[in-house]
């Protein structure tokens, strides 16, 4: 993050990544860790609806695969191209039937010292026609009230980043393709 904005950069299969707003929140809370259970900072999930994010959000329990829910956690694909926004709240067009994946995660250090996650996804295409994949994002869980400083927080399912491919992976009826899909933090 540089300066509260997310850092655009490339990802290992072309596209420019945007780390969402709701990503920004659940950083900037790391830094108001107390004992308040408060809604604090506002995050908007899958649906639209805006909610608080309690400073006591943690990530325990994250979901590192694909999911074909609209509304699920871990990694999701669609067919939308609009180009990614800091303010998307999820991808514009999720692919919600005909795929099942395998996941491999690798974490470690970029060159200049940057943490990095990376999933090659590999995706069966179990459809009775092909399926292009324009755009991958990661969905997880966050804790939000449901007003500005409220007390009563519950589990949001929020996009914490969209990517739409430079090149869209399309994979026939049957057929397998892979994405590789790294998240990046560039500290500055």
């Amino acid at each position: 993050m540089d300066g509260g904005n997310a850092v655009l950069y490339s990802n290992g299969n072309g596209g420019v990544k945007m780390l969402t707003n709701n990503f920004n929140a659940m950083m900037a809370i790391i830094l108001q860790r107390c004992s308040t259970s408060k809604g604090l900072l506002p995050i908007t999930a899958y649906n639209g609806t805006q909610y608080w994010i309690n400073p006591g959000t943690n990530l325990s329990g994250v979901t590192m695969t694909l999911t074909t829910s609209a509304n699920g956690t871990g990694i999701c694909v669609g067919t939308g191209n609009t180009a990614a926004a800091a303010t998307d709240y999820q991808l514009e067009s999720p692919i919600t039937s005909g795929l099942t994946a395998s996941v491999t995660q690798m974490v470690g250090l970029d060159g200049s010292g940057n943490p990095y996650l990376t999933f090659d996804v590999t995706i069966t295409n179990t459809g009775s026609a092909s399926v292009t994949i324009k755009e991958i994002g990661y969905r997880q869980i966050l804790s939000g009230a449901t007003e500005n400083g409220g007390s009563s927080a519950s589990s949001r399912v929020c996009l914490l980043d969209r990517t739409v491919l430079d090149e869209p992976v399309t994979i026939a009826a049957g057929g397998i393709g892979t994405i590789r899909y790294t998240l990046k933090t560039v500290i500055v």
